[in-house]
């Protein structure tokens, strides 16, 4: 057999043996340059084992050769335990609510309650609601007090109770499929395509909520500043060191583009540009791959951001910690005394001059003692404050 023949069948093989490694690289989220690395490291020995002479020689080439695939073995598994090791920290996904668990008419769900008989009740020319992640509860727990059980499901045809998100409940508002939107200020594009339709949005106070900031439980920093917070978001401040904690690189997370959180850290920003956020790739099965802002990790160095409820009811657990800024704490009493600095009113949106009588009917319910006592049970500072 010719060293040629030898030579090509050795690469062929190694050709192979690379793709498998690669291949597993894949499936279990190791870096694919070491894996290639690895690969061919462990097959230079096999080829040079094919020119030398003698016995010796040929068997230190096979020890390299178990030795390197020892170690190739060894690195991957490090990397698979490193990658579990991530994947076992607390994650906030930055996409939505789990709304199964804030659905009205079941005596498991979450949705707030109230002790007695609902002041009003609808039966028919139902308003349609729709909302902000945030404020799904809220108005799970309304169509739950208000509403007939009688109605079609969470997004199903012809029924009066919607969830999108921020973005697309409002563009459903303008273009008429909704009647009332639970949310948050909209944002300047909204603001926009409202008024190139000659349409305006009028916004009925119903509550207070915060922006907030949390990061790892293990972090010794307790307090930002505004002008911190703008500064880590822009890129300015990068490690923690720079803030009184210890010497870690601070990874800011952000959310997708159109989510309302996103939307809030932005008119934060102001006039300070905002940094490119860290990417993931994620399989979308209509669009192929798409690049989307990473879910937050609750790495020691990571900082995140969100809406109190949020945070504190729906997907934070006790792995991560609420930031005070500028000295205040985010609870319902800062929050609806405004001494929070980032506390927000959260609203129920209309479009002037299309509020239909039922609607109005709700819109007063809501603002009215019983509502009230609703949007607190739900976990949100009332417009009082009580």
């Amino acid at each position: 057999m010719s060293k040629r023949f030898i030579l090509i069948w050795s690469l062929i093989v190694g050709l192979v043996e690379t793709l498998v490694l690669i291949g597993m690289a894949f499936f279990i989220k190791t870096n694919m340059l070491i894996s290639l690395i690895i690969a061919l490291c462990f097959q230079i020995p096999l080829v040079i084992r094919q020119f030398v002479e003698g016995v010796r020689a040929k068997a230190v080439c096979r020890l390299c050769s178990v030795l390197l695939l020892t170690a190739g073995v060894i690195s991957l598994l490090a990397c698979h335990g490193r990658n579990y090791y991530i994947e076992s920290m607390t994650e906030v996904d930055n996409n939505s609510v789990d709304t199964s668990r804030y659905l009205p008419f079941d005596e498991n769900s979450d949705i707030a309650r109230l002790d007695e008989e609902p002041e009003l009740v609808l039966t028919e020319n139902l308003p349609v609601l729709n909302g902000s992640a945030a404020l799904f509860p809220l108005y799970s727990s309304v169509v739950n007090a208000v509403y007939p059980e009688t109605i079609p499901e969470l997004n199903q045809k012809n029924s009066p109770f919607r969830y999108t998100n921020t973005t697309k409940a409002y563009k459903e508002l303008l273009s008429g499929k909704t009647d009332i939107v639970f949310s948050e200020m909209p944002s300047e594009e909204i603001l926009q395509l409202a008024a190139e339709q000659g349409k305006e949005i009028t916004l009925i106070p119903i509550g207070a909520e915060a922006f907030v900031f949390f990061a790892n439980r293990e972090n010794p920093v307790e307090n930002l500043t505004q002008e911190q917070l703008r500064e880590i978001y822009s890129g300015k401040i990068v490690n923690w060191s720079e803030l009184g904690g210890e010497d870690e690189d601070i990874i800011a997370f952000q959310r997708n583009s159109g989510n309302g959180a996103q939307e809030r850290l932005e008119e934060f920003m102001g006039n300070t540009s905002l940094m490119v956020p860290e990417q993931e790739y994620q399989l979308n099965t209509e669009e192929g791959i798409t690049e989307t802002a990473s879910t937050y990790t609750n790495h020691r160095g990571a900082i995140g951001f969100s809406f109190l409820y949020y945070t504190r009811s729906m997907d934070v657990d006790k792995g991560t910690k609420l930031l005070s800024v500028d000295g205040v704490y985010p609870d319902n009493d800062t929050v609806s005394s405004g001494e929070y600095p980032l506390s927000d009113g959260i609203y129920c949106a209309v479009i002037s001059g299309q509020v239909s009588e039922n609607t109005q009917k709700l819109l007063d319910w809501i603002v009215s003692e019983q509502g009230q006592r609703l949007v607190e049970a739900a976990g949100y500072a009332p417009i009082s404050g009580e």
